[in-house]
C-alpha cells in the first residue's frame, strides 16, 4: 500500500482510529437461516375489489391510534380503479405530491414490499421510511407493467426494552417519525402508483450503526438531509437495517 509522502503510517492509523470513533459501525448478525416470518400487515390499495388476506386503504383510510394504520393528515390521496380480474393490480392510490402511510406496529426491524404499477400508465416513485431515510429511489413502471420492491427499516421505541427507563431525547427529537412507535412510508416522486404493502418481521437481517454530528443524523425537514439517511439507497435490501444517533459521547 502507498501513501502520500508527506504522509506516515502513524497518521494514517491516527486517522483511522479517529474514523472508527465517530462514526461506529457495529454489526450484529440476528440469524444465519433464512427468515420464514410470515407477513403481520398486508395491504391493498385502491378502491376496488379486495385481494383475499389483505386490508383495504383508500384515501379515506387516515390514520388513528385505534385503527392503527392509515394516511398521515394532509396527505393528498387519489384514489384509482381500472377493474380487471387481480384485485391487487387493478386499482391504486398515488399523487403528484407526496404522501405519508404510518402502521403502529412493535419495535424491531421488518421488511417492507411494496407493489407499484398501473394498466394504463407510468408509475414513478421514490421511498423514504421513518425519518425520511432513503431507500428506494425511482422505480419505475411502464404502461400496464408491474413491479414489487423490497427494503428493510427499524422501528424503535423510546422505552429501553425490559426496563422503565426513556431514551434522553432532545426536545426536537421527541416528534421525529425515528422515535414515534410507528412504521413510516414516505412515498415520493412524479406518480407513484402504490397496489400493495406488506410487512414482515426482519428476524434475519444486520444492524449497523451510525453514530455522528448534524451530518450524519436524521434531518427532518426538506430540503436538509444527511449522508446517513441515504445510505440505506445503497445497502443489500432485506439483509440490513439502519440505527443512526445525533451527537455521541466521544470516547
Amino acid at each position: 500500500m502507498k501513501f502520500h509522502p508527506k504522509l506516515s503510517l502513524e497518521k494514517v492509523y491516527r486517522a483511522s482510529i479517529f474514523g472508527l470513533l465517530w462514526v461506529f459501525l457495529p454489526i450484529s448478525v440476528l440469524a444465519q437461516s433464512e427468515s420464514q416470518s410470515q407477513p403481520i400487515h398486508r395491504f391493498d390499495f385502491g378502491p376496488g375489489e379486495v385481494e383475499s388476506g389483505y386490508t383495504q386503504v383508500t384515501s379515506n383510510t387516515i390514520f388513528t391510534w385505534k385503527r392503527g394504520y392509515g394516511f398521515l393528515n394532509g396527505s393528498t390521496i387519489q384514489d384509482v380503479d381500472r377493474g380487471g380480474n387481480d384485485a391487487l393490480t387493478s386499482d391504486f392510490c398515488n399523487s403528484s405530491q407526496p404522501f405519508v402511510f404510518a402502521v403502529a406496529i412493535p419495535e424491531g426491524n421488518y421488511n417492507v414490499s411494496i407493489t407499484f404499477g398501473d394498466r394504463q400508465g407510468e408509475s414513478r416513485a421514490t421511498i423514504r421510511a421513518e425519518s425520511r431515510r432513503l431507500m428506494l429511489e425511482n422505480i419505475q413502471t411502464n404502461k400496464g407493467e408491474f413491479t414489487t420492491r423490497v427494503f428493510t427499516t427499524n422501528v424503535r421505541y423510546p422505552t429501553i426494552a425490559g426496563t422503565e427507563n426513556l431514551v434522553r431525547l432532545k426536545p426536537r427529537e421527541k416528534f421525529h417519525a425515528n422515535w414515534d412507535k410507528l412504521l413510516t412510508i414516505e412515498f415520493n416522486g412524479p406518480r407513484p402508483c402504490v397496489c400493495a404493502v406488506e410487512i414482515t418481521p426482519a428476524d434475519n437481517v444486520i444492524t449497523l450503526y451510525l453514530a455522528g454530528n448534524s451530518t450524519v443524523t436524521d434531518q427532518k425537514m426538506e430540503p436538509y438531509s444527511a449522508w446517513g439517511q441515504m445510505l440505506p439507497r445503497f445497502s443489500s435490501q432485506e439483509r440490513s437495517s439502519w440505527q443512526i444517533m445525533q451527537n455521541p459521547v466521544r470516547v
